[in-house]
């Protein structure tokens, strides 16, 4: 059998942006715009001015930009800064396969991108190359790494993030092997810290291991160039999907691009993935009966058992547990019809501490058989009239089978950008990401978003 990691680098290096159906294109693109506003929205975190204050104090050779903060650092650090803003509030994209795909990759692009004047069309190749790395790994290893305890942004995105940063600077198959193999050992990220700090600080960690990786390997640095291979490779080390040989190889080289194949979900809530479809639920209740959150006694919620595993806080005192707090995120949507950046923030007010505690959750074995779906949820108001209203979601607004429309997405992009950015300056952003493939040179996308 070939080497799984040969066979990988061919099949990336093969692929180009200007392959995708226009449909696909405009996804890549509105997940590059969503990222990079995540991004602004999350400059204002605690988590991000904690890591910027660090890189700060370094005075570091000003390279590329850290967002919404008013200086540059070196793109390695910048990567860093940057990824942990962009997954500071969870509302970033993701993959059904169990990953976020852009956050440890449009960081490190970002950066490098800036540094080398690179163009739209190098930065969106750049970005499908790095996406379909990381997916695809997920397919070949996805449930089982997940299930272990690993977090793929941390060890997945570690190599996404450094072979979109080697196609970017245009390395040869030698040497996307190479970066490869200094990536895997520069993985790294524990489930365990989900509702803390230390969760976008996996991104973080693998978007500036992308771009150290690449820079090393630019200067001769080497690595065992078939690291996924072999009995300490990093599929038998981080733990691999159950599937043989020929399965593994063809989740890697396959012919259709994961873009296609696995979709994108775009992110209305700003929460852990598992949680989007429980509130679309909640909310068709209220808004169709035209219910007052004020007046609701109870709210029960019914989801798949991988959801206990994920959703580990039932009481949130905190905003990091505040998005992995699936009764927190209902009671607060109940009041403000929203779970963005400003209902994060409400997680101390009694309002929506009286209500949460008055939220139970479930499990419904039956709901993981629902085909299609993700992280389904059946949800059940009672009000204290008596009346009782339920309702089941499949799968969240902005999951490939019901996109978000170009409106919904640019709307998210102001909220973001609001208090950061001016008008002008978010007028600006979303005109230079419609136009990416006419940019000349990112460094003025990268300027937009201080």
């Amino acid at each position: 059998m070939p080497s799984l990691t040969n066979a990988f680098v061919t099949r990336l290096h093969a692929l180009s942006a200007a392959a995708l159906s226009p449909a696909n294109r405009a996804l890549a693109k509105s997940a590059i715009l969503d990222c990079l506003a995540c991004a602004v929205a999350g400059s204002r975190e605690p988590a991000s001015h904690i890591v910027s204050d660090e890189i700060r104090a370094a005075r570091e050779r000003p390279e590329s930009t850290v967002i919404g903060q008013a200086y540059s650092a070196s793109a390695a650090s910048a990567a860093l800064i940057n990824g942990v803003a962009a997954h500071a509030l969870d509302y970033d994209d993701i993959s059904p396969l169990h990953i976020h795909p852009s956050v440890a990759l449009v960081p490190a692009l970002l950066a490098v991108g800036e540094r080398i004047h690179a163009t739209g069309t190098q930065f969106l190749d750049a970005y499908l190359t790095g996406f379909e790395a990381q997916v695809r790994l997920c397919r070949a290893m996805n449930p089982v790494h997940y299930a272990a305890g690993w977090h793929p942004i941390g060890t997945v995105g570690a190599l996404g993030a450094a072979i979109g940063t080697a196609r970017l600077l245009g390395y040869d198959d030698d040497q996307m092997r190479q970066v490869l193999g200094v990536a895997a050992s520069s993985a790294g990220g524990l489930r365990q810290n989900f509702g803390t700090m230390t969760k976008p600080l996996h991104a973080g960690h693998a978007a500036s291991a992308g771009v150290r990786s690449a820079e090393l390997v630019g200067r001769g640095f080497t690595a065992d160039p078939d690291i996924l291979d072999g009995p300490r490779g990093f599929f038998a080390v981080l733990g691999a999907n159950e599937q043989d040989a020929k399965a593994r190889l063809d989740a890697l080289t396959g012919a259709q691009l994961e873009i296609e194949r696995s979709g994108l979900i775009m992110k209305r809530y700003a929460c852990c993935g598992a949680i989007p479809a429980s509130i679309d639920a909640l909310r068709s209740i209220i808004d169709d009966n035209q219910l007052n959150a004020s007046d609701i006694r109870t709210i029960e919620c019914s989801r798949v058992p991988m959801a206990n595993d994920v959703l580990i806080y039932s009481v949130a005192t905190n905003k990091q547990q505040a998005m992995f707090c699936q009764e927190y995120c209902l009671a607060v949507a109940a009041f403000d019809g929203q779970m963005g950046p400003a209902q994060v923030a409400r997680v101390t007010q009694s309002d929506v501490q009286d209500l949460m505690r008055r939220v139970s959750v479930s499990v419904d074995r039956d709901l993981a058989a629902l085909p299609g779906s993700y992280f389904p949820a059946r949800v059940s108001i009672h009000m204290n009239d008596g009346r009782s209203f339920t309702t089941l979601r499949e799968a969240p607004r902005g999951h490939t089978s019901a996109p978000l429309s170009p409106e919904e997405i640019n709307r998210k992009v102001r909220d973001c950008c609001l208090g950061v950015l001016t008008t002008e300056q978010t007028d600006d952003f979303l005109k230079a990401m419609a136009n990416l493939e006419q940019l000349d040179d990112i460094a003025g996308l990268a300027g937009l978003s201080r």
